[in-house]
Formats: structure tokens, C-alpha cells, sequence
């Protein structure tokens, strides 16, 4: 099970390389980080916990997809 601290951690870590991205871009990305996790906030069942906080690891991992 994932736990708060590292959902929160993922979610600072993923908003601190949008900084890198022109302001238009900033805007947009960091409204759509937070309505996915604010979207993912009610799950509950382990295994979906587990694929959405990897889903993010990715894009941590990636910075952001390639968009940096």
C-alpha cells in the first residue's frame, strides 16, 4: 500500500519540474497534475493505488513525460 507521505512527496516532486516549462505551459500542467490526484484522492483498492502511484513515478522519472 502506497502511503500519504509518498503520494505527497511524488506529487511536490512532479509540481517542482514544472518550474522548468515556459509560464503558459506551467499554468496548464500543474492544473492538470492536481485534477488527476484530487480525481485519484477516493481510491481505495490497493493494485489501483499501486498503477496510479507508478503512473506518476513515470512521469517523475521522465520529467513529465518529455515535456522537459
Amino acid at each position: 500500500m502506497i502511503s500519504k507521505p509518498q503520494v505527497l512527496a511524488l506529487y511536490r516532486q512532479l509540481l517542482r519540474d514544472t518550474r522548468s516549462l515556459s509560464l503558459s505551459n506551467v499554468v496548464y500542467v500543474r492544473a492538470q497534475l492536481r485534477a488527476e490526484f484530487e480525481r485519484s484522492r477516493g481510491v481505495r483498492d490497493p493494485t489501483a493505488q499501486l498503477a496510479l502511484f507508478r503512473k506518476g513515478m513515470y512521469l517523475a522519472d521522465t520529467r513529465l513525460g518529455g515535456l522537459i
